[in-house]
C-alpha cells in the first residue's frame, strides 16, 4: 500500500468500560491535533459515546 501526502493518516483507538472516561479521549485527540503536521482521521471505537467530543 503506498500513501501520497494528501492521504489523511489513521489514528484509531478503543475506549472500552469505566476504566477512561471521555476526557481522556479528547485529550489524545487534542495532543495528536496539537503535535502530528500531516492530515489524519481520529476514530474512536467505543461502547459509551457521552462526552467525547466530535471532529
Amino acid at each position: 500500500m503506498t500513501t501520497t501526502p494528501a492521504d489523511p493518516v489513521n489514528i484509531l483507538t478503543l475506549k472500552w468500560g469505566t476504566r477512561y472516561g471521555p476526557k481522556f479521549v479528547n485529550q489524545l485527540h487534542n495532543a495528536i491535533r496539537r503535535h502530528l503536521t500531516l492530515p489524519f482521521r481520529f476514530l474512536c471505537f467505543t461502547d459509551d459515546g457521552d462526552g467525547i467530543h466530535e471532529g
